[in-house]
Formats: C-alpha cells, sequence, structure tokens
C-alpha cells in the first residue's frame, strides 16, 4: 500500500489519495470459499503494507466478523486486515473511523503485527491527508515493527524518512539510500516498486520533478508484470503528473493517453475522477481551454456524488479557471467564497500547490481586492521561498549524499549525478526571479515579524505565542489542543559547566533541540526566562502525552555530545494541559500550569 497518485501543479507535486495501490495482479481463487481453520485464513491472507488485499478478500473479511464463532483476537486481526482493503479501495475516511477504534481496543495484542499494521495505516491515512500526525504514527509503526515485521517497518520508515525529517536533507538521503540497500535484499519486487515510488515523491517534494519523473517512471515500469490495471493506473498517475510539473508535456500526453486506455477496461469512480483531474490539469497547462471545457463536462457526471471535501475542491478550483477565462466574475467571487468555508483537510491539502496558490492572486487581481491580492501573494512568495530552500539544501546535499548513483546500482540507468546538480540549478535560476519579487513584498514587514520572535533562541516570544493560542480553532471529534511548559529546573547548573558566560548559547542550543522534534503545525515559543511552551494542535491525547515525553527526553540530552569532561544532562519539569475547546481563557490556563510547575519545584526540593 502507498500513496501513488500526486496531483502537480507548477512544479509542486502534492498528494492525492485515490486508488493508493500496491496490489499484486495475480487473483487467487482461494479466497472464494471460507476455509475451515479460521487462524489458517488469517495468517495466509496477510497481505504486506506495500501490497494490496484481492478484492474479494473483503468479503470473506466481513463474513467472518459477523461469525458469532469468531474470537475477540481473531476479529481484532480481521479488523486491521479489513481497514487495509478499505484504504487501497480508495475508503480512507471509512478505515480512519475504524482505525482510531481499534487501536484503542484495551485488550488488543500490542505486540502483534496487526497492530503495528494498523498503527501503520492510520498514519498512512493522515498522510494523505497531509495531516502532520502521520509523523507520530510513522514513528511508533517503526518501533512497533523493528527487528519484528519487515513490511511494517520499511513502509513506516519511508513515510516518515520522506515526510517527516524535510529539514535534515543530508540525513533524508542516507535514510533513504540505507532503506533501499534492504529492499534489494528483501528481492521482492512489489517492495522495490514501493521504493521507487517513494524516492520519486522526495525528488517531487524537492521540486526535482524530471528525476521524480523517472523514478516514478522505473516504478510503474517494474510494475506491468505484477499488477493489475487499476494498480498501474495508480503508478501511471504519478508519472504523468511529474511530467507535467517538469513541463515534459509531450510526455505527460502520451503517458496520460495510456492511462486513458487502460482505464477503459478500469472504468471506476475513482479511476474516471482521476482521468478528469489529470486530462484538466494538462488541458490547463497547454492553455486548451476548450478541452478543459469538454473535460469539465464529462467530470461533472461524477462530481455531484463524490462526498469527498479533496475531490470537490479540485473539481471547484478547475471549473473556477474556466470562470475566469470567462471573465465570469460573480463565479469567481463564488468561489472564493465557497474556498473560505472549505473544509480543513482540504485547504491544508491544496496549500501546497503553487498553481493554485498563483490562481488565487490572479482571482483577486481580476475582482480588485488590492488587500487580499497582496496577502495570497505573499501567499505564495513564501511557498516559492520555501522551495528555493529545498533547492538549496539539495545542492548541499549532492556533496555528501550518493543517493542518486546508489539507487542507479538498483537498475542501472538512472541519469548522472551531474544532470541532478544541472536540473536543480536550472531550476533554481527559474524561480530565481519570483522569489526576489516576494522577497519585495515581505521586506516592508520585516521589521514587524522581528517583534514576535525571542532574540536570544529565535522562538516565538511569550506574547505571541498566548495571542496564537487565544486564536487557535477547536480540535475535531475525540482529539485535543494540548499544551506544555518546559522548565529547565537546572538550568544555572547547566550553564555554568558549558560557561558562564554562555547563556544564551545554552537557550539556542535547547531551542534547536525543540525546533528539531516540533511538526510544522505546532506553536513552540520561550515561555519564561527558562521556560519554553509547545502546543499541539487537533490531536490524539494519547499520540500528545507520547510526543511530550519524548520532547522532554530530547530536552535531556541536548548536551549528550557537547566537548567536555563532565556530562551534562538537562533536567526539565513539565506541566500539561488538554483541551476539547477553543483557548477562550489561556491566561488562565497559563497561570495554572505554571502554579503546577510551582508546586512540582517545590516538592522536588
Amino acid at each position: 500500500m502507498a500513496k501513488f497518485i500526486k496531483l502537480v501543479t507548477c512544479g509542486t507535486v502534492f498528494a492525492m489519495f485515490m486508488f493508493q495501490a500496491d496490489a499484486q495482479n495475480p487473483v487467487s481463487n482461494t479466497y472464494s470459499q471460507m476455509p475451515i481453520d479460521l487462524d489458517e485464513f488469517i495468517e495466509r491472507s496477510y497481505t504486506p503494507t506495500f501490497d494490496c488485499p484481492p478484492p474479494e478478500l473483503l468479503n470473506n473479511i466481513n463474513a467472518h466478523l459477523a461469525d458469532k464463532n469468531t474470537t475477540q483476537q481473531q476479529k481484532f486481526k480481521l479488523t486491521s486486515m479489513k481497514t487495509h482493503s478499505l484504504i487501497c479501495g480508495g475508503k480512507s475516511t471509512d478505515a480512519q473511523s475504524i482505525l482510531n477504534t481499534l487501536l484503542a481496543e484495551p485488550n488488543a495484542v500490542r505486540s502483534s503485527k496487526y497492530y503495528a499494521s494498523a498503527i501503520y495505516q492510520l498514519g498512512f491515512v493522515y498522510d494523505v491527508q497531509e495531516n502532520p500526525e502521520r509523523c507520530d504514527y510513522y514513528q511508533l509503526a517503526m518501533g512497533a515493527a523493528q527487528n519484528k515485521f519487515n513490511d511494517i517497518h520499511l513502509s513506516a520508515s519511508l513515510g516518515y524518512i520522506t515526510e517527516c525529517i524535510k529539514n535534515q536533507p543530508n540525513e533524508q538521503l542516507a535514510g533513504i539510500y540505507k532503506l533501499l540497500e534492504t529492499v534489494t535484499k528483501m528481492d521482492d519486487k512489489a517492495a522495490l516498486v514501493h521504493a521507487f515510488n517513494r524516492v520519486g515523491s522526495l525528488y517531487g517534494k524537492r521540486g526535482q520533478s524530471k528525476l521524480s519523473a523517472a523514478q516514478y517512471m522505473k516504478a510503474y515500469d517494474a510494475s506491468k508484470d505484477i499488477y493489475t490495471n487499476e494498480n498501474k493506473l495508480a503508478l501511471l498517475s504519478n508519472v504523468i503528473v511529474a511530467f507535467m510539473a517538469s513541463n515534459q508535456l509531450d510526455e505527460a500526453k502520451i503517458a496520460l493517453d495510456e492511462f486513458i486506455t487502460l482505464n477503459k477496461d478500469v472504468n471506476t469512480a475513482g479511476s474516471n475522477f482521476t482521468e478528469y483531474f489529470l486530462a484538466s490539469g494538462y488541458y490547463m497547462r497547454v492553455r486548451d481551454h476548450e478541452g478543459l471545457a469538454s473535460n469539465l463536462k464529462s467530470w461533472d457526471t461524477i462530481a455531484g456524488d463524490n462526498k469527498n471535501p479533496i475531490h470537490q475542491g479540485l473539481y471547484r478550483w478547475y471549473s473556477a479557471v474556466m470562470c475566469f477565462q470567462n471573465d465570469d466574475l460573480t463565479c469567481l467571487r463564488d468561489f472564493i467564497e465557497n474556498e473560505k468555508k472549505s473544509p480543513a483537510s482540504y485547504q491544508n491539502y491544496i496549500a501546497t500547490s503553487t498553481d493554485y496558490l498563483y490562481f488565487i492572486v490572479q482571482v483577486n487581481v481580476a475582482l480588485a481586492n488590492k488587500e487580499a491580492s497582496l496577502a495570497a501573494f505573499e501567499t505564495y512568495a513564501a511557498k516559492m521561498i520555501y522551495t528555493q530552500t529545498m533547492i538549496e539544501d539539495s545542492i548541499e546535499s549532492l556533496n555528501t549524499a550518493a543517493l542518486h548513483s546508489k539507487i542507479d546500482n538498483l537498475e542501472g540507468t538512472l541519469q548522472a549525478q551531474q544532470n541532478m546538480r544541472n536540473q536543480i540549478i536550472y531550476a533554481f535560476i527559474g524561480l530565481l526571479v519570483v522569489i526576489i519579487a516576494g522577497l519585495a513584498l515581505l521586506a516592508y514587514r520585516k521589521s514587524t515579524k522581528s517583534k514576535s520572535f525571542d532574540s536570544a533562541t529565535g522562538l516565538l516570544n511569550n506574547n505571541t505565542v498566548i495571542n496564537k493560542l487565544s486564536n487557535l480553532a477547536a480540535p475535531g471529534a475525540k482529539r485535543t489542543n494540548a499544551i506544555a511548559i518546559f522548565d529547565i529546573a537546572n538550568f544555572m547548573e547547566v550553564n555554568l559547566t558549558v560557561g558562564s558566560t554562555k547563556s544564551d548559547f545554552v537557550l539556542q542550543e535547547i531551542a534547536n533541540t525543540l525546533k528539531h522534534i516540533i511538526r510544522n503545525s505546532d506553536i513552540l515559543g520561550r515561555f519564561g526566562p527558562e521556560q519554553f511552551i509547545l502546543c499541539l494542535a487537533d490531536i490524539e491525547e494519547e499520540a500528545a502525552q507520547a510526543f511530550f515525553e519524548r520532547t522532554k527526553k530530547a530536552l535531556s540530552n541536548t548536551f549528550a555530545d557537547y566537548n567536555n569532561q563532565q556530562l551534562i544532562s538537562v533536567d526539565s519539569s513539565m506541566s500539561i494541559y488538554y483541551s476539547n475547546e477553543a483557548f477562550s481563557d489561556i491566561d488562565e490556563v497559563l497561570n495554572n500550569m505554571l502554579l503546577s510547575l510551582s508546586i512540582k519545584a517545590k516538592q522536588i526540593k
């Protein structure tokens, strides 16, 4: 099971969950009749995380789940297998609800591969939704599967490396190479396809679209003799969007025609949606507005029956492209209003697309909305600056990581490392003009923004954090907003050990430890002279508790490698507050947390 469909816009690759498939082609008749021994059936029917179960397996699983003779432990295993099938069938929302219940089951055997698989699956679902919590679950799955369940450990590790350590390119590339070595030893073609796909995703997220297309093409070619047409479509989708991202439009058209041919045999709602989406993206890029209009009419036949907010949002976007082309200002105003009211899952998802962000700028300009136009352009420029940073990191990584040549050894036909450097440089030059414009727009706000940060650590200051917490939305159902205040209890002792004149250095190192741990959606700041505050928004309470414990442990090891004969350990006290509502009384909450820390300090003394 892998996130295969990547929707690409203007050099940006962003995830689209449609058929999620690594399923192997052979479909056995073994599942047509229920075996006598249920335990044997469960063990024999288990599908590795980088594959998808045969479609007919789900009926047998449901039959066993309905059987009154099935034990609770057997039901747990069957349910884990069921959610795997649901995800592969594009029903990730249904699977998510079941997985949340399954993982909270008090009698579950937490050391089993079915429990570890369920953890990975939930991380995968969050990955599809671009939810930062994916990293927590990928880490949990890696720990649960290490040295026990190779398929789960591989899938979780690939997911974590490609999606969760983006600010550490050398570590990311080294981790991918290490895993590729593991995959080659497994002698499993489906696992190799899965790895190529993830490497393609990694290149795509770094703006290296031609290299991404090459990796996706390798995955697709390797899948031809082991995958069904439906699963080939999932892989081919990646190829098409990567070609479009790298402006290889002739190649994209060839691949799109192949997709359309294969889809005549598949012809499901999911595959048809993907065909219309990919075709719309192609028509928009080549400015074939007649083709786009015709394709939208076909898309409209299934759009009304689709309740997926991401699918609905994408259809709404491309329809608005035609409104823009036709100077239909009323339609564009409606579009902007609908975007503001769209679900958070769609907003998080679409925010990764530079094509979409630029379109929002165009729409607001057309509507003569100056303030909204400037805000939209600032968002667009910030995204382009982030892309520039990723490219610069990639250039540095090329000098220290031989990932590309190592992948070359797997199949022997990838481009040379110098070509990759040239691709990055060309992309950098293409972005430079936009980046300069974005920097000019953002410059006048620099002085204002600087007042939001603590000068010693570079973190948000006390007032800014409190303001952000006050405006934080309430979490979703069965989720929480979690706040932790970390008080460095032995700060003076650490400072004296490191050097009495190096207090700012000590604070900076502690801040760096926290920066390396947090997710993009987290709120982190310096709260007091020796206190730091961290808020995890819209998270499950159990995951938040585990996250805070990892953070506390990481803090203690901040100076573990410091060049000093004396062992330095940072001791921190932690006060935690959970809320299933917005923080309307944040001052009172924080005062109570500080009081709790004060009581703890007195108890220690």
